[in-house]
């Protein structure tokens, strides 16, 4: 029975807790002030209208319930766009191992390609098992691969 007694004791603290980390997470958004968004990026049923100013729901005593303000920007006037700089095409993990697979005739263990490559050991075995599979490398004993 003590054991039961101290057991709730500590869900009802957790409860208690959580509770708390709640209520400061709701504050939170309340003061929470949304960036800057463009009108057409608005889809107009997805922000709801408020009903009442919240002076008389909180007279009414009804829960508080936040409303979204939209920001809009000034469009600049002509045709000037900015172009996004391109960036360069990111090397897949494939692209990779098989590169590191090239250096090396003797063969590389998953563990040093990850470790040459930068990838985790799992995306490592991805690629190889899908190089395997494409027949771009080959097992020169268990754990070691080369590229064909």
């Amino acid at each position: 029975m003590k054991n039961n007694e101290i057991f709730m004791k500590s869900i009802s603290e957790g409860l208690k807790a959580l509770a708390k980390g709640i209520e400061e997470v709701a504050e939170g958004l309340e003061n929470f002030q949304p960036q800057d968004v463009d009108e057409k990026d608005v889809d107009e049923k997805s922000v709801p209208e408020a009903e009442a100013p919240a002076e008389e729901k909180k007279a009414a005593g009804a829960p508080k319930t936040r409303t979204t303000k939209k920001k809009t920007t000034a469009k600049k006037s002509g045709s000037q766009k900015k172009t996004a700089r391109k960036k360069p095409p990111k090397t897949s993990s494939t692209d990779a191992v098989l590169k590191e697979l090239h250096k090396t005739p003797e063969g590389l263990d998953p563990s040093s390609l990850a470790e040459k490559t930068g990838f985790t050991v799992r995306t490592v075995h991805n690629a190889i098992s899908k190089l395997k599979e494409e027949g771009q490398i080959e097992t020169v004993k268990r754990g070691v691969y080369k590229a064909v």
